[in-house]
């Protein structure tokens, strides 16, 4: 009753999943259907990423099947995934958006991982007056555009950002002075900017604030200057090896700083058991963590928990936010059709304008732009070997613990 179509080669269609592909002409005649088109890079430099977004999406349309599908207009309607591989090329994939569109007849689309990607595929809806939610993209330069279709579901990186200041603060009246370290590189670099010119907003003296290079193995004469300056709170951005390194090498240079936060290491379980008892107190901000008890949630999964049993049993790891953003993007997607009482695109775009739901990744509520403004992006803090959540205080389990 249910069927996904993978649609991946250059030079026609091959089936990746349960169901072979079928012509244009007979598989989109159907009345009833929700069609969810979505390019994503399955291979090529964001073919990790592009693949969560495949299997999250998987994983959610099995629970949507296992319900029957959904409900509009007091009817039962099937929905189906159309995607195709545009191999980490923006060009190919702006062209497999129209294909989407004008061939396979979508509904809506998905955007693929990534700001930049998002931003060429945009254009496309917009020309096609075709609503599509963006699951993996922060960038507010993507939704300055003026586009009336794009919905995102993350909130701005200055969200993290502003609220991880404030928070500080508040429990660390003390905290004056702050060091900030950041990767060279497109997020890394953008999140510890969003950091400084939020830290001077608040009141805070930014006393270093350097960027290091990509592949860079040893930060020691850049923790050397960090201790000089004596912070109050070190942040550093970068990947996992990234700050795995910069913690270890912190703690053999004696920086004594009351906080620490990496972003995005500790909301990986690679950073806790890559460092042991040096993790203990790093802090972080993310978008999303499992630790995050959201409950009583409308859509396909009714807590976080619930969300978190089901991708574990499945793919034997922990999700991710990118996982748990993309499936919530779907429900959001349901919710709007619901509402909408058909797939009528201009009814659904507005549907989607007046959303205001709770998921089991957190509130939805998609401002003038189309981003999320409904989201308070948790602190997190590795607490022993737990991530404990600290902010905002509706989810909070666990209070601010200073690094001695």
């Amino acid at each position: 009753m249910f069927t996904r179509y993978w649609k991946v080669t250059a030079a026609g269609f091959a089936a990746l999943g349960v169901a072979a592909a079928v012509s244009a002409s007979s598989a989109w005649a159907e009345d009833g259907v929700l069609r969810i088109g979505a390019p994503l890079a399955l291979t090529g430099g964001l073919a990790d990423e592009g693949k969560k977004q495949q299997a999250v999406w998987s994983l959610w349309l099995d629970k949507i099947n296992a319900k029957g599908g959904i409900e509009v207009a007091g009817k039962k309607m099937k929905v189906e995934f159309v995607e195709y591989d545009y191999q980490t090329d923006g060009k190919r994939a702006g062209q497999l958006a129209e294909k989407l569109i004008t061939d396979d007849g979508v509904d809506v689309l998905m955007a693929p991982f990534g700001s930049g990607h998002t931003k060429i595929i945009a254009a496309v809806a917009e020309r096609y007056q075709v609503p599509m939610l963006a699951c993996v993209a922060s960038s507010v330069s993507v939704y300055d555009q003026g586009f009336k279709y794009l919905f995102g579901t993350l909130a701005p990186n200055t969200g993290m950002t502003e609220s991880m200041v404030a928070y500080f603060k508040e429990k660390m009246p003390s905290v004056k002075k702050v060091a900030v370290y950041g990767r060279d590189d497109v997020f890394p670099k953008s999140m510890a900017t969003a950091l400084a010119d939020s830290a001077a907003s608040g009141g805070l003296d930014v006393v270093y604030n350097e960027l290091y290079a990509v592949g860079t193995m040893d930060h020691s004469a850049a923790i050397s200057a960090i201790k000089a300056a004596e912070p109050d709170w070190v942040y550093m951005t970068g990947y996992t090896q990234d700050l795995i390194l910069g913690r270890k090498q912190m703690a053999d240079l004696g920086v004594k700083a009351p906080i620490i936060t990496m972003v995005t290491g500790p909301a990986y379980r690679e950073f806790t058991e890559g460092l042991g008892d040096l993790a203990d107190g790093v802090s972080s901000s993310t978008w999303w963590h499992h630790a995050t008890a959201y409950t009583n949630t409308a859509g396909a999964w009714d807590s976080t928990a619930a969300f978190y049993e089901d991708f574990v049993a499945a793919f034997k790891s922990d999700p991710d936010y990118v996982h748990a953003s993309c499936a919530a993007a779907a429900d959001v997607l349901v919710d709007a059709v619901q509402r909408a009482g058909s797939t009528d695109k201009q009814a659904v775009r507005d549907a989607l304008a007046a959303t205001d739901l709770q998921t089991f990744y957190g509130p939805i509520d998609f401002g003038d732009n189309g981003m999320n403004q409904g989201r308070e992006m948790p602190i997190i803090q590795v607490v022993g070997e737990d991530i404990k959540v600290l902010y905002p205080a509706a989810i909070a389990n666990s209070e601010l613990k200073l690094i001695d």
